[in-house]
């Protein structure tokens, strides 16, 4: 058996085993390795996976797992205080749950910060849940989620059009018109 893929947590590790199998090892006070206990482990214990569901794609956070199930469900484990889990509450899971998913998507990809999560979604949008005191879930507040939330996505605005120099200019002095023009060179740098 190989490990195919690799997360690594703030205090523990994952990986998906060429066997089909996720193992974890590491801190496990909070239940993160996945496998229904809280010892620490330093080698490799597999995670309790659901019936027939193997993962595809793992995130580990600070103290918290999420993977990406071979039936388009994610499911996450470990700490949860925060919502990091993304299944509506924040209690601490000891094997992989299935978290809540937004209707009519599943998640393409996963990535975990400290305390939070966020994903890529079948429906091309970008969710994120989870800790949220420094606006790190993109949805423009500061409120913790146990569910995820869209990250709006506004393209950044256009830059306002540089302001062109002049290209003549018409003087009137009395009864003379003085009319003087010229062409500015191409390299001419203009303020935004």
């Amino acid at each position: 058996m190989s490990l195919t893929q690799v997360a690594a947590g703030g205090f523990h590790t994952c990986g998906l085993g060429s066997d089909t199998n996720t193992y974890c090892w590491g801190l496990n006070e909070t239940s993160q390795l996945g496998n229904g206990a809280t010892a620490n482990r330093s080698g490799l214990v597999a995670v309790t996976t659901p019936a027939g569901v193997s993962f595809t794609q793992l995130a580990a956070g600070s103290n918290h797992t999420c993977g990406l199930g071979s039936d388009d469900k994610t499911y996450c484990w470990g700490y949860g205080h925060y919502g990091q889990l993304g299944n509506g509450d924040t209690a601490n899971r000891s094997t992989p749950a299935a978290m809540t998913t937004p209707a009519g998507a599943s998640f393409t990809r996963l990535i975990a910060g400290w305390h939070h999560t966020c994903a890529l979604g079948s429906d091309t949008n970008t969710y994120c849940w989870g800790l949220n005191e420094t606006s790190q879930l993109g949805d423009g507040g500061t409120a913790d989620r146990s569910t995820p939330v869209a990250v709006p996505i506004t393209p950044a605005s256009s830059p306002p059009a540089a302001p062109q120099p002049p290209t003549g200019v018409t003087i009137t002095a009395g009864d003379q018109q003085i009319t003087v023009s010229w062409t500015a060179p191409s390299d001419l740098a203009t303020a935004p």
